[in-house]
């Protein structure tokens, strides 16, 4: 959807730009005094609300290998939880991810 579609009328891109920076920096600010704590930062539901990947089952491909589990939360720090076959949770901070297309059934 553009902005025009929105009923905005916006002339100028430049202003838009500068919007969309200054609440850019509003939020960052706001993650950083909470020094990196979503909860603290009163954006964690939010980001859940948000996140795509939650419910879906995943790759996940570090530097040490790949795991594969179901993506069922997001901590504080903004790690992503997965749960695996064998019933074990598993935090993951940094990683490539991949959704999984779902198999028949």
């Amino acid at each position: 959807m553009s902005l025009a579609e929105l009923g905005a009328s916006i002339s100028d891109r430049t202003d838009v730009a500068m919007m969309l920076l200054a609440a850019l920096h509003e939020r960052e600010a706001a993650w950083r005094q909470a020094h990196g704590d979503l909860a603290d930062a009163d954006m964690l539901d939010e980001y859940r609300g948000r996140c795509l990947t939650l419910g879906r089952q995943v790759k996940v491909v570090t530097g040490r290998g790949n795991l594969v589990g179901d993506a069922v939360d997001v901590e504080p720090t903004g790690a992503l939880v997965l749960a695996q076959s064998s019933g074990a949770r598993q935090s993951v901070f940094a990683g490539d991810v991949v959704h999984l297309r779902p198999t028949g059934g």
